[in-house]
């Protein structure tokens, strides 16, 4: 990537980031998720039942232990269920990438689609990790989505069984991002570029 692209995809990210939650502060009660997670990865499992349920930030303690020190990225997929403030996962998806990126496989997003389409509660937890990078090296900063991570999360938001099922107080489709150390929710589309191709197909 050259100056100006890196500066142009800083920008549009750091723009976005600005509205997303802070990151996750974890703490001893979430140590429960890491044995498990850590397991999954280090043997390349693709698709396993957990043996005993995990909240959402046990599943994803494990899921930065796990992967903190991986040299390529990881995405991790949590099945579960909405119950009051936290998710209950019961079963984890594993796909591995490359260095600087990692995509859904069709057969992940088929089980999501499934997942999402059953009972009302259902919720999904993607996570997914940067490794250590240039930026990190510069900033130390917190998790920064990247413009492919949040026009993933556009394509999920404008799904229209997902949008209603949120809208109702079902589960949702909920993205995580793990960078330098910390693990933050990431909400909020690039809306630079979002504005930017709105505005590119308005006529004059």
């Amino acid at each position: 990537m050259n100056t100006d692209a890196f500066l142009k995809e800083l920008l549009e990210t750091g723009t976005a980031s600005l509205f997303d939650p802070n990151p996750i502060r974890f703490t001893r009660d979430h140590e429960p998720g890491i044995r498990p997670i850590k397991k999954i990865v280090k043997d390349g499992t693709a698709h396993q039942e957990l043996r005993r349920e995990l909240t959402r930030n046990q599943f994803l303690r494990g899921c930065l232990a796990a992967t903190e020190k991986e040299s390529v990225e990881h995405l991790l997929v949590g099945l579960g269920d909405h119950e009051g403030s936290t998710t209950y996962i019961s079963s984890v998806l594993h796909a591995v990438g490359g260095p600087s990126s990692v995509s859904i496989p069709a057969i992940v997003n088929t089980a999501i689609q499934g997942w999402m389409l059953g009972e009302h509660f259902a919720e999904v937890i993607v996570f997914h990790n940067h490794p250590w990078n240039t930026l990190n090296v510069l900033f130390d900063n917190t998790p920064l989505a990247s413009t492919t991570d949040r026009q993933t999360l556009l394509a999920n938001l404008l799904k229209p069984e997902y949008a209603i099922k949120a809208l109702i107080g079902g589960g949702r489709v909920r993205f995580f991002l793990g960078e330098n150390g910390q693990v933050r929710e990431f909400k909020t589309p690039n809306l630079v570029g979002f504005l930017k191709q709105h505005l590119s197909t308005v006529k004059p």
